[in-house]
């Protein structure tokens, strides 16, 4: 459930960041930083989690449309998961990196 919660994080993150700027051009920065810090938040709570063998930190199987056999599957080994450690702490750079570069849009 922990691998939703994050894709959910992040869209979730990602719009209201876009619908922040009506408010002010300074909150899409804040609130997309607030964003992946939770995400990471997320992520070092997957990666605390103690697997045997080949097991998975996590995964999630739900039936989509089964009516079609169709089902939703996630999962994230160790490797995926210092990959997902990756791209959150490049996002937390990116951020970070342009936070005085983009002033107009």
């Amino acid at each position: 459930m922990i691998l939703v919660s994050l894709i959910g994080l992040l869209f979730i993150g990602g719009v209201a960041a876009w619908i922040s700027e009506r408010f002010d051009p300074r909150y899409p920065r804040v609130v997309a930083l607030v964003a992946m810090l939770l995400a990471m938040v997320l992520v070092l709570a997957l990666l605390n989690g103690v697997t045997v063998g080949n097991q998975p930190l996590a995964s999630i199987n739900a039936s989509w449309m089964p009516r079609f056999g169709i089902s939703f599957f996630l999962a994230a080994d160790g490797l995926s998961g210092l990959l997902l450690l990756l791209t959150v702490f490049l996002g937390i750079v990116a951020i970070g990196s342009a936070w005085d570069e983009i002033t107009e849009r």
